[in-house]
């Protein structure tokens, strides 16, 4: 699952001058954002948390901001968004935060100001010294290229010192810029407390009545942390149409498969990459003109054109409301209702039916996570062992590695590495 939902962006003025004004700094919630490859479509594994504590769903950073000398003084503004991985998972992380300054803020934050002497680890502006010798004999650093709008990241608490600072740059504006990266993610919860500062010995009427938008955003991607040493992480898996995998799933009445798959051409009647069929059947598949689609006992959802020959996004959602299938962001709904329950297990790169598998699939799986009651049960990671070199997938929520239970043998895409 390559889930990249947008974070919703808060909107705000601040009004910074001389004179002491008011300002509030309102973060909105959202779902964790997975950048750069979400390779086992994991996303219900990382947590992020907001810290969100109002009505209207936003966290609300109040008070007075003006010049300040640091991060940690009087007048700045400043929140924190925590980071951990659902106990459940068996994965690592990286993670990153992000600024979204958005284009209507005033370009003057982005101006550099006159040279001044700062604390190299804070971007404090130590008054005392007012030469480049003197600045940097006493341990300073002689900022030539800063502006006046400044932030620094703390971790855990903020007795020491931050882990990131950086300026407000014209680079920034209108643009998500990094602030923290290469962070590890793990179920231990990381806590960050991120502030926004306007300088106090570089402010003046410049900045009287500016505009400012924008907000934090936290991402969070896998690591190669999720697979155990002895097997290794491959593109995909394909199977010869010979080729099936038994989980030890039975789909309930709410229940969602997602995946990233590929059939190709000629792939027969009703290639399924994953079903189970009784009196209570579920088929997720291609139809004999490469349209994808969710077939249940009620009737089939499919979308409108065919999609052979290309890696497709897979969603089909059942609930006690109907059947959702969405196509690479394209939703198909009706209101066939599927009441789980089967007497059969949920098959993979085939369809679990009364006389065995059929409808054997001749594609890709690139990955594969399956959610009862919208929490996710398994995720399936496309992999083989080093040792024996026996190629299947491997469920990253419980930790089983599962092969072929037909004849021959999958093949597999190229390793993937981190």
């Amino acid at each position: 699952m390559d889930k990249k939902k947008a974070l919703l962006l808060s909107m705000l003025v601040i009004f910074i001058g001389v004179a002491v004004a008011g300002g509030t700094f309102a973060w909105f919630n959202s779902q964790v954002v997975v950048s750069d490859g979400n390779y086992s479509g994991v996303t219900d594994c990382f947590l992020i948390d907001y810290n969100i504590n109002n009505d209207d769903n936003t966290q609300d950073i109040t008070g007075t901001l003006f010049p300040s000398s640091g991060p940690l003084r009087p007048g700045t503004l400043g929140g924190k968004v925590s980071m951990k991985i659902n106990n459940n998972c068996t994965i690592s992380g990286e993670g990153t935060l992000k600024m979204q300054i958005n284009s209507g803020t005033g370009a003057v934050f982005g101006t550099t100001v006159a040279a001044h002497c700062e604390n190299p680890t804070t971007l404090e502006t130590l008054n005392d010294y007012k030469t480049s010798s003197d600045c940097t004999s006493h341990s300073g650093s002689w900022v030539t290229n800063g502006t006046a709008l400044k932030y620094a990241i703390y971790e855990d608490d903020t007795t020491g010192d931050p882990v990131s600072v950086g300026y407000v740059t014209s680079s920034m504006i209108g643009a998500n810029t990094p602030v923290h990266t290469g962070f590890s993610v793990t179920k231990t919860e990381r806590v960050f407390y991120i502030y926004l500062w306007l300088d106090g010995y570089n402010s003046d009427n410049t900045y009287n009545n500016v505009p400012f938008s924008g907000n934090i955003n936290a991402y969070a991607k896998q690591t190669a942390g999720n697979l155990p040493s002895e097997y290794q992480q491959v593109e995909y898996i394909q199977s010869s149409g010979a080729q099936y995998i038994i989980t030890d799933v039975i789909p309930s009445s709410n229940f969602k498969v997602e995946a990233d798959v590929y059939t190709p051409s000629g792939a027969g009647s009703q290639p399924t990459f994953a079903g189970v069929g009784d009196t209570k059947s579920i088929q997720y598949y291609f139809d004999s003109t490469g349209k994808p689609g969710v077939w249940t006992n009620a009737g089939a959802v499919k979308n409108s054109t065919a999609l052979y020959n290309q890696k497709v996004h897979y969603i089909a959602t059942t609930t006690s409301s109907g059947t959702t299938l969405n196509i690479n962001g394209t939703n198909y709904t009706s209101s066939y209702v599927y009441p789980g329950g089967s007497s059969r297990y949920l098959m993979l790169f085939a369809y679990n039916g009364t006389g065995g598998p059929n409808y054997y699939y001749t594609g890709r799986i690139y990955s594969l996570s399956l959610y009862s009651n919208n929490n996710l049960i398994r995720s399936y990671v496309p992999c083989y062992d080093k040792e024996s070199q026996a190629i299947g997938l491997y469920e990253i929520v419980n930790g089983t590695f599962l092969t072929n239970k037909g004849s021959g043998n999958f093949t597999k895409g190229s390793n993937v590495n981190y």
